[in-house]
């Protein structure tokens, strides 16, 4: 508010979905600029730097990066945790100005290190992933949160975020993922194939 920002601050990713996992789950902070000039890019390189400045002078955070220059990653102390703050703007999709429902709100999330801009609509996404869970009596969250513990756990650093392995797991047909509520084991075979086919089948991979 002192330098004279109006901004939206919003959850996005594991925390929003209920699929977070103890000791290893992330938070997402989406920080929106509402007051947006004709030059969207000098905006979000100054909220940014905004950003860092003021976080960087808190004591309580064991590091504040921006590395990436595209989210600013903070370390917190105690609890050890880590909250990406993502500076970004608001973009209304078509849907969203003919019914006026939040979840078609898109934004624009800005990569300045390679020069690119990334729209897209993360509360449709999240109401997605919530009524997948609900129709399949919480089995998706289920083994959305496994695949997570097995990264989390793995020796060797699997490159894949919340975002993506929810993705992977939205593309199963509904009907093999209704098992009984709370026995997920018998799936690992079906989630197993599918992982082997995206990492070998190229057109399969980006057709998702």
């Amino acid at each position: 508010k002192k330098l004279g920002y109006e901004v939206d601050y919003l959850y996005q990713g594991a925390l929003k979905t209920y699929s977070i996992i103890l000791l290893y789950g992330d938070v997402e902070i989406i920080v929106i600029k509402k007051n947006v000039s004709d030059k969207p890019h000098v905006d979000m390189q100054t909220l940014a730097m905004d950003l860092l400045d003021i976080l960087g002078k808190d004591p309580t955070f064991k590091s504040v990066d921006y590395s990436d220059k595209t989210r600013i990653r903070i370390t917190a102390q105690k609890p050890t945790c880590e909250i990406d703050i993502l500076p970004s703007m608001w973009i209304n999709s078509a849907e969203y100005l003919k019914t006026k429902n939040e979840i078609y709100r898109g934004i624009a999330e800005f990569d300045f290190k390679n020069k690119k801009v990334k729209k897209y609509i993360p509360f449709l996404n999240i109401a997605r992933i919530n009524s997948r869970d609900q129709h399949t009596k919480g089995i998706f969250k289920a083994l959305s949160r496994l695949l997570m513990s097995l990264r989390a756990d793995a020796q060797d650093k699997i490159d894949l975020k919340d975002s993506e392995i929810n993705a992977i797991l939205y593309s199963l047909e509904e009907t093999p993922i209704k098992v009984e509520p709370g026995k997920i084991l018998p799936l690992l075979p079906v989630v197993a194939a599918l992982l082997n086919t995206l990492s070998t089948d190229n057109s399969c991979f980006n057709g998702l």
